[in-house]
């Protein structure tokens, strides 16, 4: 066993030492954060969310455009989804619930690289939630229809009077016939054009399990957190009555060092007069007459 290791055992050793020491903190900590988890628990109200998936399909409104299959900018759907003006529609089929209410328990994701769109209802009522989801994505199908229809009803007009120019000849050649053959197509395909928006794929069942977290979630958070708090605190006091005593310690080493070298010094001076007295004048004459020299 390496040098690092053994240290790493011993430290392990004195952390364990030390929780079971303070077993009663610890416990302490736990049982008032977790009674602290299960009346947040308790207070915080039960929701259900439900949800609705459906796919979206690409609008032409040229009759120029190109027959190639056609991607839908789906960022652009979630807002329209998420919007004020799909709400307000979905809360008049609903007639319980404000526009407001609505958009604030809604929530709309777009699965990155397909074209579908899913719609989320969060509330009280499992069933309620349900409803609602529901109701959003097929108000979202209607509101797509009716957009692509008002943009589609400005070049139906502007057909129809062309159509109106050619038949009022008295005769047509050829190449007039061919263009109002072309005109009747063009304006087929743009009365079908919202007929299909996109359709529900997956509607919104009622949950049987409450989406928000339960008492015994918060409990347990509660609980685990208590310990964690109860742990630091522990080692916390550990470290500070360590350090407590070996400044105790520290102190009572200098003062018996202070101590041990005042009596040498004592020794020193008593070997050097050859008695067991300290070292005075009488030693020292010359030291003495030095003085009174001072002294006059």
């Amino acid at each position: 066993m390496g040098k690092n290791s053994f240290v790493s055992v011993i430290e392990l050793r004195v952390i364990v030492g030390v929780i079971m020491r303070r077993w009663l903190l610890i416990v302490t900590m736990a049982l008032l954060f977790g009674a602290a988890g299960l009346v947040l628990g308790a207070a915080v109200p039960v929701t259900y969310s439900a949800g609705a998936s459906l796919t979206v399909a690409p609008l032409t409104t040229s009759p120029f455009a190109s027959s190639a299959p056609q991607q839908v900018n789906m960022a652009t759907e979630r807002e329209v989804m998420a919007s004020r003006e799909v709400a307000q529609t979905a809360a008049e089929s609903l007639d319980d619930v404000t526009v407001d209410e609505l958009m604030e328990q809604t929530s709309v994701a777009a699965p990155t690289g397909s074209q579908v769109l899913k719609v989320s209802v969060r509330d009280a009522d499992a069933r309620t939630a349900a409803d609602r989801a529901n109701a959003l994505a097929q108000a979202y199908l209607d509101f797509r229809r009716a957009g692509a229809g008002e943009i589609a009803a400005g070049q139906i007009e502007l057909l129809n009077q062309q159509v109106a120019e050619l038949t009022s000849a008295d005769s047509l050649s050829e190449a007039e016939r061919d263009e109002l053959s072309a005109l009747h197509e063009q304006l087929t395909e743009l009365s079908l054009v919202g007929e299909i928006p996109g359709r529900v794929i997956s509607s919104a069942a009622v949950p049987t399990a409450p989406a928000s977290p339960g008492v015994m979630v918060y409990t347990t958070a509660g609980v685990a957190l208590g310990l964690l708090v109860g742990c630091t605190l522990a080692l916390a006091g550990a470290r500070s009555s360590r350090r407590s005593t070996s400044g105790e310690r520290g102190k009572r080493h200098s003062d018996s060092l202070t101590a041990d070298v005042r009596d040498g010094g004592r020794a020193a001076g008593a070997h050097r007069t050859g008695s067991d007295r300290p070292a005075g004048p009488a030693d020292n004459p010359g030291r003495e007459a030095t003085g009174n020299r001072v002294q006059v």
